[in-house]
């Protein structure tokens, strides 16, 4: 994941980044190393020293296990090569990405136990045992809430990133499992400047009502809850084995995104009908969710995020789930037909993963990936609708004027 592609002569030479991007990274690493004197957490300095040789060497693995001792820290520095969404050939190569955020302890404490609910979650799916048995649970520390405070790379190229979980190295999440971030303040100014004005075109009246920060929080946690369950170790048709991410290629992030995003819904309701999120009823989550859908594929229409909505807003919408008022142009749930139509996405979407069917992902994609009229025709309405942020940081100004 860490290389450039190359040709030379007739053939093809992967040149590691370390190489490539060798004068910038070496710049990077005297950063992080001067940095790292400063720091008063020696988790954090021990992560900072680690990464900057993982720069020069192009080897990360140490690195990350680092990274995931520093929850002592108040901050949350993620720093490298992590994401790969820009790779549109085989979903191999990691992008470069900076955030530093803050830890919000009082509502991190407000969330502490949910991760505890993940094998209870895994017990309710309705999957067939032998699906079932499949899912591996990613170890997962409890879910951490920060205010950003400086982002940069590919996590600033386009849409702003809301909420992480990392690492993505299968050797660390075995080991360490993973970290899941949602970064409060850009959720907030994400609802307040495009989600709430969205809504109230997208979503049927008496329904939008249902529609709170709370509810579009509820369904962050839902989704980042949903990245830590896995398929595990599928075998290849030549008797190899590896994850579906290999299988699939191009197209596991689409499938990936898609199975994030429909557990996330019936993690919501689990959470709702157990008692942990409030108030919020099984229909907030609905009704978000519909406005989730159009703020997505506005920024992200050909992209794996943009088409894992349309996968499940599609597949559900064709059976009923959701239903378009041409009269009115907006969109309400039927509840009694989504929760089933829930369940039966989850079971074609795991199923994919689990046995890493490229030919089937391929289909289910063509199938249901594709924006329908009605809703091509309801994104003309939201054109003076800002499609999202654009943060400026307080820390740059005050650096700046240094």
């Amino acid at each position: 994941p860490y290389t450039v592609v190359r040709r030379k002569g007739a053939g093809l030479v992967a040149i590691g980044y370390s190489e490539k991007y060798k004068s910038d990274l070496k710049k990077a690493a005297g950063a992080l190393r001067e940095a790292a004197a400063f720091s008063n957490w020696d988790s954090l300095k021990d992560f900072l020293l680690a990464r900057a040789d993982s720069f020069s060497s192009g080897d990360y693995y140490g690195s990350e296990l680092k990274w995931m001792e520093t929850d002592d820290c108040p901050f949350i520095v993620v720093m490298g090569p992590y994401e790969f969404y820009e790779d549109l050939l085989m979903g191999n190569k990691a992008a470069f990405e900076a955030i530093i955020a803050l830890k919000d302890e009082k509502q991190t404490m407000r969330f502490k136990g949910l991760a505890e609910q993940i094998p209870a979650i895994l017990a309710a799916l309705p999957l067939d045992p032998g699906l079932k048995d499949r899912l591996v649970p990613v170890k997962q520390q409890p879910i951490t809430v920060a205010d950003e405070l400086y982002a940069a790379g590919d996590t600033r190229a386009g849409a702003q990133t809301t909420a992480f979980t990392l690492p993505n190295d299968p050797r660390v999440r075995s080991l360490k499992g993973t970290r899941q971030v949602i970064l409060r303040n850009v959720a907030r100014a994400k609802f307040n400047h495009s989600w709430l004005p969205l809504s109230r075109l997208v979503v049927a009246e008496d329904q939008v009502v249902e529609i709170s920060f709370d509810s579009y929080f509820d369904q962050l946690i839902g989704v980042e809850l949903a990245r830590g369950i896995t398929t595990g170790q599928v075998k290849y048709p030549d008797g190899s084995t590896g994850g579906a991410r290999q299988g699939l290629r191009q197209r596991y992030h689409a499938i990936e995104e898609a199975k994030s995003d429909a557990l996330g819904l019936f993690i919501a309701f689990y959470l709702m009908e157990h008692g942990f999120l409030g108030e919020r009823t099984e229909l907030s989550a609905a009704a978000t969710y519909i406005a989730s859908v159009f703020r997505v594929i506005r920024f992200d229409s050909g992209g794996a995020h943009g088409v894992a909505k349309a996968i499940v807003f599609n597949y559900l919408a064709r059976r009923g789930a959701f239903v378009y008022d041409p009269t009115t142009r907006r969109y309400r749930a039927d509840m009694e037909k989504l929760k089933p139509a829930v369940k039966e996405i989850l079971g074609e979407l795991f199923g994919i993963l689990a046995s890493a069917d490229y030919d089937r992902a391929g289909q289910l994609i063509m199938e249901f990936g594709l924006l329908s009229d009605d809703v091509r025709e309801k994104l003309a309405d939201l054109r003076d609708v800002p499609v999202d942020i654009k943060p400026e940081y307080s820390i740059k100004k005050a650096f700046e004027k240094r």
